[in-house]
């Protein structure tokens, strides 16, 4: 029964709060039933048109396959037919083989390349004649990269399995009528399919290897039947006309190729991907593979659960079976296996008919909850039925928008010491009597969320009470001591402008904050103790990375670079602000629903109050960009205007890292500067008088 049908028939005798959600929690995670759970659409991931890679001359790339063994076999002992596909001109070549050697490969597929020339890629499947030594060898010799399909998943080869499809229905009626000879007439198979246009190309694969249609039985009937009277052998074209002319052909083919290839792929793609989803899974996560364990039909059920050990580039995983096999799987094979949470009631010794029952706390949102998770969101900018797709989003990846800190799922950070460097023993600050209350509160609470822990480290930081605007106090720890032994990491920041120009091409934009970004980063176990600090009653490390740390900004964009690469194209992080930017709202609504998906699993929390969703401009890294757009913040620009006049060499130089940010905007940027920059020179003097400053002044740049 199904997830409806339990519903139903638990109430008919029970209820309680939160039954819908645990019946639905219980199925999808009832092992017997995802194992027998039909192969859905949605297990496909997105595909890309061909056209973005298509090789620009023929026979640059090709397909090969073996179709076999064919029975009969004929009567000169052929059992195998190579065969062979050019992705360029769909050119097909087919070869009778008797025998699935690699020798026998190896020789009729050197055959082909004697008339077509030698090929930079040869794609097949991982047969044993493909990936034997002789082949690779032979590979080597000729200097062609092999490229290997997925095991268990033809359609990555799928230019040639479609080919043998057909080739192997033309075989099919030579064979009934013919059966001992079929391996002859595969020269004229052969001709028929190189006349007729390719539905992709448009064009006939002739006429894209030759330049000129070719004369077939057809035409040779058509000019006997029409009585064409065929010139004489004295009048021709010049050699140069004539190569001239095959030249403009050749090009304008390949041009038509080129725009009707690309329009029909793009076509196929959008159909394709229309009920697809985009998945990644993570080493050590449950799943189980799509293929079923029998070929008894009422006994078969899929593979699993197996464990996920690495992701080989670009769609596939190598999985670790029941058995302790490891095996490479396309993406499309595999499903993420629904692990089940056991919880039982507490029930206590004394207690008379089971007395009170402890019950496990829900993590699921009430309706109040959810109405104000959706009300801390403006959707007022968009129509009524744009707002419930996105809300509807909003419910469906809830576990993003619980307002919880929780450890993520990704890789820990780790401190590295410099070899040979002492670490000092800091100072610890005393707390001030009035504040130790709050620091107890806030310890307290750190120690709840299981973000710190216990610590017997030789050395431990100082904490730091900090107040706020609003009057509360900010518990920091001073790792001034730690960070100058600290080995730096060099990892790559996003270029802030880079990200501007590229998010703000896009008509619609969504911005995501993560909650406390650094807090759902976890620490490696053996650097746990290097972020020791002490507090007035006792002494705590941290569980997740904690503020103030050298390189955990590296560390934080390496995590989310890592989490949003295969959403590259339309998502980007700048450390823990995330956009997510499309070119309309259909599109983009899918663009969400990945990156939501990928947070969710990974386990990071959004704040919602500091979210943009699907505007068409936004504010980002100081700046309003959107709609092939970009100017600067107008907040910004109020504080630039209202700053006073700079007095030392450390304002003027904060004032001149300011505005460098938006030299953009500011024509002839270098001279208007050049002047104020001479100040900050060694020679000038430590504190400037209004007089020696004023003429600058009046040049300095206004927005």
């Amino acid at each position: 029964m199904g997830m409806r049908k339990t519903k139903e028939r638990i109430r008919y005798s029970f209820y309680w709060p939160g039954l819908s959600q645990d019946v639905e929690i219980f199925c999808k995670t009832c092992k017997e039933c995802q194992l027998r759970s039909p192969e859905k659409k949605t297990d496909r991931i997105p595909i890309t048109p061909l056209s973005v890679s298509r090789p620009d001359l023929p026979f640059q790339v090709i397909n090969v396959d073996i179709i076999g063994p064919i029975e009969p076999p004929s009567a000169r002992k052929y059992r195998y037919v190579l065969c062979l596909m050019d992705q360029h001109s769909r050119w097909p070549e087919a070869v009778a083989l008797r025998s699935l050697t690699a020798k026998s490969t190896c020789d009729a597929l050197l055959e082909i390349f004697m008339r077509t020339g030698i090929p930079n890629v040869i794609a097949s499947d991982q047969g044993t004649n493909f990936i034997s030594k002789l082949t690779q060898e032979f590979h080597k010799r000729l200097g062609s990269s092999p490229k290997f399909s997925c095991p268990g998943y033809p359609a990555s080869n799928g230019l040639v399995e479609r080919y043998n499809k057909v080739l192997k229905q033309m075989l099919h009626h030579v064979i009934r009528t013919n059966p001992s000879n079929w391996d002859k007439p595969i020269p004229y198979l052969l001709f028929a399919y190189r006349e007729v246009p390719n539905c992709t190309t448009g064009v006939s694969p002739f006429q894209l290897m030759y330049g000129t249609q070719a004369r077939g039985p057809l035409a040779v009937l058509k000019s006997s039947w029409s009585g064409e009277v065929p010139l004489p052998t004295n009048i021709s074209q010049s050699a140069v006309d004539y190569l001239q002319e095959l030249k403009l052909k050749m090009e304008q083919a390949a041009e038509q190729v080129k725009i009707f290839a690309e329009r029909k792929q793009q076509t196929y793609a959008d159909y394709f991907n229309r009920k697809t989803t985009s998945k990644s899974f993570m080493p050590g996560d449950q799943v189980y593979l799509l293929i079923p364990d029998s070929s008894n039909k009422l006994y078969a059920r899929w593979t699993g659960p197996d464990e996920i050990i690495k992701h080989i580039p670009p769609h596939s995983y190598l999985v670790k079976l029941p058995d302790g096999r490891k095996k490479q799987i396309h993406v499309n094979k595999i499903r993420k296996f629904q692990m089940r949470v056991n919880t039982v009631g507490v029930i206590f010794e004394n207690e008379e008919e089971f007395g009170e029952i402890t019950l496990p706390e829900k993590d699921y949102l009430l309706p109040s909850q959810k109405l104000e998770m959706d009300s801390e969101v403006d959707l007022d900018h968009l129509n009524e039925l744009q707002k419930e797709k996105i809300k509807e989003r909003l419910r469906k990846h809830q576990g993003l928008f619980t307002g919880k800190i929780k450890k993520a799922k990704v890789e820990g950070h780790k401190i590295q010491l410099i070899p040979n460097m002492e670490r000092k023993k800091p100072y610890i600050y005393r707390i001030p009597e009035a504040l130790k209350g709050k620091v107890d509160e806030q310890i307290g609470e750190l120690l709840d969320a299981g973000l710190i822990e216990e610590s017997d480290s030789d050395i431990a930081h100082p904490v730091v009470c900090v107040y706020k605007k609003d009057g509360s106090v900010r518990l920091c720890v001073d790792y001034r001591t730690l960070n100058a032994v600290t080995k730096p990491d060099d990892f790559p920041m996003e270029n802030a402008l880079d990200l501007i120009y590229s998010i703000g091409k896009a008509n619609i934009i969504t911005t995501l904050d993560l909650l406390k970004g650094y807090w759902a980063i976890p620490m490696e176990e053996h650097s746990k103790d290097y972020t020791s600090f002490k507090t007035h009653r006792a002494q705590h490390r941290f569980n997740v990375l904690p503020f103030g740390l050298k390189n955990a900004a590296a560390t934080f964009q390496r995590v989310m670079n890592n989490s949003l690469k295969e959403f590259s194209e339309f998502a980007r992080a700048y450390i823990d602000d995330i956009a997510i930017y499309s070119a309309d709202i259909g599109t983009h609504l899918k663009h969400l629903d990945c990156v939501f998906r990928k947070l969710d699993e990974l386990g990071f929390t959004v704040n919602t109050k500091k979210c943009s969703f699907v505007k068409n401009q936004i504010k980002y890294l100081g700046h309003i960009i959107g709609s092939g757009r970009h100017l600067p913040d107008p907040d910004k620009v109020k504080v630039i205007r209202e700053l006073e006049a700079p007095r030392t060499k450390t304002q003027l130089r904060s004032l001149l890292g300011l505005m460098n940010y938006y030299r953009d905007y500011i024509p002839k940027y270098a001279d208007i500067a050049h002047p104020l920059t001479e100040l900050t020179k060694k020679r000038a003097p430590e504190i400037f008088e209004w007089k020696e400053i004023q003429g600058v002044q009046q040049r300095t740049p206004s927005f």
